[in-house]
């Protein structure tokens, strides 16, 4: 069995080993600091004044993504 980690060292997910679950496990351990950094990316650039369509479609995007991921489930 493997066990992730979180930089507190709470076990956060636990798999039977296969090679092809290693990428998998990783990210989700990483998850709560990846949403922490895209949140204040978001809210770094969304404070922005003139926001390219470029830029602008990214944030949408990266809002849209941390809603599905802090959605509570009903």
């Amino acid at each position: 069995t493997l066990q992730i980690r979180d930089h507190y060292d709470k076990c956060v997910a636990m798999f039977d080993w296969h090679e092809d679950r290693t990428a998998d496990a990783r990210l989700i351990a990483a998850a709560p600091e990846l949403l922490t950094a895209l949140s204040d990316l978001v809210d770094y650039y969304g404070g922005l004044p003139n926001v390219d369509s470029g830029l602008d479609a990214r944030l949408t995007n990266a809002r849209a993504a941390i809603a599905k991921s802090t959605e509570e489930t009903k």
